[in-house]
């Protein structure tokens, strides 16, 4: 629902609207539907912590996982590549 606004929506309508969240061009987009579900999964709980704020607070979320100790040193697979598409979308933003 957070995705879509309908609990209803297709595997298909959930990647679409991922894409323009996201701004993920064709070539980039995973080719498995379980893949956007993951993805979505993760932007859905992105969206839930909100950006950090407050006194001191990080100015993105690079920053923020710094501070935290949450770097993507040493991650692989899928995680790493989430890592990167994270950054790509961060530095997309600015």
């Amino acid at each position: 629902m957070a995705i879509t606004g309908n609990g209803h929506s297709t595997k298909q309508q959930v990647a679409g609207m991922l894409q323009r969240f996201l701004h993920i061009p064709d070539e980039e987009m995973p080719k498995k539907l379980d893949a956007t579900d993951a993805l979505g999964i993760a932007y859905c709980h992105f969206l839930q912590l909100g950006l950090p704020h407050g006194e001191g607070g990080a100015k993105d979320w690079t920053t923020y996982a710094k501070r935290k100790g949450l770097t993507d040193k040493g991650l692989t697979g899928p995680a790493a590549q989430l890592a990167a598409a994270l950054a790509t979308v961060s530095k997309k933003k600015k």
